[in-house]
């Protein structure tokens, strides 16, 4: 569980410099943003799914409702606001809906994140790769997809209650080490990080039109395809 602990504090580290680490990483965003879209894709499509689909086999194929959940529930909330909010409160409002429902995403992260450490370094460090850049350079798609330049942290007003917040990860790392949680709980929470990371990728991460560099994608879902491919052959 160490290992689930030390990983779950750097995505916390990452999470509470994420303003920095995006602006100094904004030169470069569209190179960034599409090699982390094509390492996700493949991640996605040829560990975490087949995975996922693997193990719900032995439980209950209904588990994949999660995913389905994750992914919805992410564009319900943006929608609402959208559609009930006025204009002048959209980008607060945005924010507001990113910051805490991003903690609870952090913390179902770090939950899964103590599982995938449990079953093997390998699937640890693949989940792990593929969570990072899109913490620490969340700022990024924020700006990206929402159009909020100006963008800032409206309710993180003090330096402990980021600290608090950024440790979303490290709490569910915690509470999954003192607390047994049962495999289908533990699928559960796989198939909604999921479902959550497969809308992120989509809606927030993957350039659209002429944005991003195609070139940059590729490699990402070249590079991280082949190491999964490599990890297979070994296993």
């Amino acid at each position: 569980m160490v290992l689930a602990f030390i990983l779950a504090f750097i995505l916390g580290a990452s999470n509470y410099l994420s303003d920095r680490i995006s602006y100094h990483c904004s030169k470069y965003k569209a190179e960034i943003i599409s090699l982390v879209s094509g390492i996700s894709v493949a991640y996605i499509f040829l560990s975490l799914l087949p995975e996922l689909y693997e193990s719900v086999g032995l439980i209950s194929r209904s588990l994949f409702i999660f995913v389905l959940i994750g992914f919805a529930s992410f564009h319900l909330v943006e929608k609402f606001i959208y559609q009930h909010v006025g204009k002048g409160k959209i980008s607060e409002d945005l924010n507001l809906s990113h910051s805490l429902g991003l903690f609870l995403y952090d913390f179902s992260v770090g939950m899964v994140l103590a599982g995938f450490a449990g079953r093997g370094f390998i699937e640890a460090i693949l989940f792990f790769i593929v969570i990072l850049p899109h913490t620490a350079l969340s700022n990024l798609s924020i700006t990206k997809i929402h159009g909020l330049h100006h963008h800032k942290k409206i309710i993180i007003e003090s330096k402990l209650t980021r600290i608090l917040l950024a440790g979303a990860s490290v709490y569910g790392v915690i509470l999954a080490n003192f607390y047994s949680v049962s495999s289908k709980l533990s699928h559960s929470l796989t198939g909604l990080v999921a479902g959550i990371l497969l809308y992120v990728v989509i809606r927030e991460t993957i350039p659209r039109d002429k944005e991003g560099n195609p070139l940059f994608f590729i490699i990402g879902v070249l590079i991280y395809s082949l190491l999964i491919f490599w990890i297979w052959t070994i296993a």
